[in-house]
């Protein structure tokens, strides 16, 4: 893998990061990997927010920031911040949500997240606070989410489909990079 390039996501990137989105929300709430999501629920849940109008109008809004990694000329992950978007469980002056974060499943293990969080930190600049919200049953991502300073502040709920799923909400430990 040659070093990744990371940059802010246009309009016209829309189609490709719909199949990036599509495809890693699958493989992560599949139900073989934790057992308990529904298929159906998946789906709906892909057919609400990635469809091709809700990602050029998430794409071309303001107060979101997409942040796209590209190795070797394929999309391999993304985090989209949420400018502004606040948490009952973590309030501040100048609230910033990772609203979703993904790498897909080749680029895994190889520390491409890691650089991908730094460059959405990066991204939310002076955000107080920096939070996002993680299904409770997503071991690795919460582990991986802690090696980066984030702590949990708090629970909310999550609606996929017909299913309500409990997630745990995080905030970037002050002074961290």
């Amino acid at each position: 893998m040659s070093a990744p390039r990371f940059r802010v996501a246009e309009p016209a990137d829309a189609e490709q990061l719909i199949g990036l989105m599509v495809r890693t929300f699958r493989e992560t709430y599949s139900s073989d990997h934790f057992g308990i999501c529904r298929p159906a629920d998946v789906e709906e849940y892909i057919a609400e927010y990635f469809g091709p109008e809700v990602q050029q109008a998430e794409l071309a809004d303001p107060a979101m920031r997409t942040i796209l990694a590209d190795c070797d000329g394929e999309l391999a992950g993304y985090g989209q911040l949420r400018l502004g978007s606040a948490s009952p469980a973590a309030p501040g002056p100048r609230p910033c949500e990772v609203a979703r974060f993904y790498v897909d499943r080749p680029w895994q293990g190889r520390g491409l997240a890691a650089q991908l969080m730094r460059e959405c930190i990066r991204a939310a600049g002076d955000a107080d606070p920096l939070w996002l919200g993680v299904y409770e049953h997503n071991r690795r991502a919460r582990a991986f989410y802690a090696k980066c300073g984030f702590v949990p502040v708090g629970r909310s709920t999550f609606r996929m489909g017909g299913d309500v799923q409990d997630d745990c909400i995080l905030a970037l430990q002050p002074n961290r990079p």
